[in-house]
């Protein structure tokens, strides 16, 4: 029997439209075209500034935090520092106002000191601070001076201080004594608690608060870096002060301490004097703020 060969029917081809492949070839320029530009805008437009963690940050006024710090010597308080975290202004600022500075306490004017020396008197102080220049101040810290010496041994970094003039004085009472030579000074815990009991610059004539808020200052360009150790740093000194800062507190505020930790070149803290005069004289001496 015969085999008859019959070839399979030949496949009908399918054209692909034209107009179908001019929108395919158009669409795939489009998209290289967009990518190109893209690619440019990324290249040479100016960079936006942005933090290590890489993403730009944004505050505001409501991301400013205030911390009153006063420094003591058996409940004598020597001066009080309010320290204030701007990371919208990328700074901080601290202002010394001396311990004569009179407060409204709500029913009568008084000084600084004499309010801190009453109950409670960290938070009465901050409350007629916050008041007196309208700022936000809720929190307080107050060291003792000897505390204070601790602390600066605690970070295991001595304190980096620019003295604008010989220090060279003796209490004749409690014969504390103290030298120190003008100019960069390197000054360990004693050292720097030695100098926080000092009277002033100028002899004196210069408010204490302001060599209290020089110091805060110093401690902080040095301390606010980006690897610092909070958490451990804050187990170390919290049993050496009085305070009302909870860790809520520090977490609300931790961002912008680390956006200005990074903003830090050694100079993100100024110290500054309250502004205002003296009045008075002796025990009537007073600082009316201005």
């Amino acid at each position: 029997m015969a085999f008859i060969y019959h070839p399979a029917p030949a496949r009908k081809k399918h054209r692909f439209p034209r107009v179908f492949a001019f929108v395919f070839t158009f669409l795939l320029f489009s998209a290289v075209f967009a990518a190109v530009i893209l690619w440019a805008i990324t290249q040479f437009a100016p960079a936006a500034p942005e933090s290590s963690s890489g993403y730009l940050p944004e505050f505001t006024a409501e991301d400013r935090g205030v911390l009153l710090v006063i420094f003591e010597q058996d409940r004598r308080a020597g001066g009080f520092v309010t320290v204030s975290a701007d990371p919208a202004a990328g700074s901080i600022t601290a202002a010394a106002f001396p311990r004569e500075t009179v407060v409204e306490d709500g029913v009568s004017r008084i000084r600084l000191y004499e309010l801190y020396a009453q109950p409670d008197g960290g938070a009465a102080a901050a409350r007629t601070l916050s008041a007196l220049t309208g700022e936000k101040i809720e929190k307080y810290m107050a060291v003792s001076i000897p505390n204070a010496g601790k602390i600066v041994n605690a970070f295991e970094k001595k304190l980096i201080l620019e003295l604008p003039e010989d220090v060279s004085y003796t209490d004749p009472e409690s014969q504390y004594t103290i030298r120190l030579t003008a100019g960069r000074v390197t000054l360990n815990g004693s050292q720097a608690a030695a100098l926080l009991r000092y009277n002033g610059w100028q002899q004196g004539r210069s408010q204490q608060s302001l060599i209290h808020a020089q110091m805060i200052a110093a401690l902080i360009n040095q301390y606010l870096i980006a690897d610092r150790q909070d958490a451990d740093d804050f187990a170390a000194i919290i049993d050496w002060v009085d305070s009302n800062i909870r860790i809520p507190d520090y977490e609300r505020i931790k961002n912008g301490l680390d956006y200005l930790s990074e903003k830090n070149t050694g100079s993100v803290c100024t110290a500054v004097p309250a502004p205002g005069r003296y009045v008075g004289t002796a025990d009537d001496v007073r600082f009316e703020v201005e």
